[in-house]
């Protein structure tokens, strides 16, 4: 079959690789589609802590479940089903994971970094992983469902309610989920945040204020928006320098910042304004089953315009190219590899 493989820093290519036998309870996908997310450019770039060549790429994906090795544990899945999967492998002995948080699980790995990807005409998983998708769901949408989630859990574990003012630092692609999210909500005061005139423009598009942090008059115009006072939540999801310094100072006395965007290198923080203001600062990683779960039923309700997010989908055989649009990131959001059509 053919694979995307990261084989060194700077070096990933498409290669002809053995087809993976799925193992004792595991199921074999046909990949459909496999995404493009900011984890695979620091895997191919050689600047991922764990990822180890050789290496197939992608942990969002989704595709059709071929073949079943050992009893499906009683599940719903069946061959044939659509499905996409919770790609969190964890140890299941540390304390996250013995009181119920295994998504911050202390030897946290992932389908894509810590094992074999989905980047391929096909991928092994782990049954207990498979996440079964709505039957009329496109597959190029489930592929969604996995930084879908990221964002559920991002506003689940936050204290936004009805009637705040939040700030979306970023308009990315997690950005932009933030945002839909939390409008689909009930949270109708949303500024969003971006330097690229391209997604500036594209989250207007999608109905929201943004704002160039850049501008002279950009901190005045958060406290402009929110009574002189900052907003109640402010969701960080650039992995700017520049963005981290600041947002102390957009924030509300007593208001909270939660940090969703992983950082390359530790930024610095205005710790003195957030002691002062006694904002609550907040770490969100992955997502739980349960956000999962409820990222799946949003991706087939229909409720959130996923589709409007892919931007650009290329053949597996193109993956260095698609990978290059994605890193530039001048016009483009979500980059889309298509396996079902590898040339």
């Amino acid at each position: 079959m053919k694979a995307f493989v990261y084989l060194g820093p700077g070096q990933a290519a498409v290669q002809e690789t053995a087809a993976p036998v799925p193992g004792e309870g595991e199921g074999l996908v046909r990949v459909a589609y496999a995404g493009i997310c900011g984890t695979d450019l620091s895997i191919a770039a050689g600047k991922h802590p764990r990822a180890t060549a050789p290496l197939v790429l992608g942990h969002e994906f989704s595709g059709e479940l071929v073949e079943i090795n050992g009893p499906s544990g009683g599940s719903h899945l069946r061959k044939g089903d659509k499905v996409t999967a919770f790609p969190l492998l964890v140890c299941g002995t540390c304390l996250a994971c013995r009181t119920g948080y295994e998504h911050v699980c202390r030897n946290l790995r992932l389908i894509g970094i810590d094992r074999d990807g989905a980047m391929a005409e096909y991928v092994s998983v782990p049954l207990s992983l498979l996440v079964k998708l709505d039957e009329e769901v496109d597959l190029s949408l489930g592929v969604l469902v996995e930084p879908l989630a990221v964002c559920v859990h991002s506003v689940r574990e936050s204290r936004v309610q009805i009637g705040d003012n939040v700030l979306v630092s970023g308009c990315g692609p997690i950005g932009l989920l933030l945002a839909l999210v939390l409008r689909h909500a009930g949270i109708e005061r949303i500024t969003l945040t971006e330097i690229s005139p391209y997604r500036k423009d594209f989250a207007a598009d999608l109905g929201f204020d943004v704002l160039d942090p850049t501008e002279e008059a950009f901190a005045q115009s958060v406290l402009d928006r929110s009574d002189g006072e900052g907003v109640d939540t402010l969701f960080e999801a650039s992995a700017a320098p520049p963005a981290a310094l600041s947002m102390a100072g957009l924030v509300r006395p007593r208001g909270e910042i939660v940090i969703v965007s992983v950082f390359k290198e530790p930024p610095a923080v205005d710790l003195r304004a957030i002691n002062f203001k006694e904002i609550v600062l907040r770490g969100v990683r992955v997502y739980t089953r349960q956000d999962f779960q409820r990222a799946g039923e949003l991706s087939a309700s229909g409720k959130i315009p996923l589709e409007k997010m892919i931007t650009h989908c290329a053949p597996l055989q193109e993956a260095p190219s698609a990978f290059d649009t994605a890193r530039q990131g001048k016009d483009a959001l979500k980059v889309l590899l298509d396996c079902q059509n590898p040339q």
